[in-house]
């Protein structure tokens, strides 16, 4: 059994960070449809620049999560929950909807709500009691 667990400990972080990489190219197609069939992008104005800022900010983003996963599924070996592999659909339905809400005034709301409620469930997730035998 101890095997099996060593196995598992072993498996889960690429296991995990693959997943959230699928989600992360879904996101990312989204944001490049967004940029191609959005006409609000190829006016002198304002908004545009305004957008063209809410997309970048978005990307930046994107990417920023993929990178603190890396960073945590690298350091950290345990035994998985069921909260492990639904953590990056949530991850990827927030930045669905934030990608959805580009170029509108909800798009900060959506924004600042949506990676808040992620950052207290990465924090959660690392102060846990368990997480003391997490380190490899």
């Amino acid at each position: 059994m101890n095997d099996i667990r060593n196995r598992v400990r072993s498996n889960v972080p690429a296991v995990v960070l693959t997943l959230l990489g699928i989600i992360q190219a879904l996101a990312l197609e989204q944001l490049w449809t967004h940029v191609l069939h959005s006409d609000v992008l190829y006016a002198l104005n304002w908004q545009t620049l305004t957008t063209w800022t809410q997309i970048f900010t978005t990307l930046i983003a994107i990417i920023l999560v993929w990178l603190v996963y890396a960073v945590n599924v690298t350091r950290f070996r345990w035994l998985p929950t069921v909260y492990e592999f639904i953590l990056p659909f949530w991850v990827g339905f927030i930045q669905l909807l934030v990608i959805q809400a580009l170029a509108t005034s909800n798009w900060i709301l959506v924004y600042s709500h949506g990676y808040t409620f992620w950052h207290h469930d990465l924090d959660c997730a690392n102060h846990t009691p368990e997480s003391a035998t997490r380190w490899g």
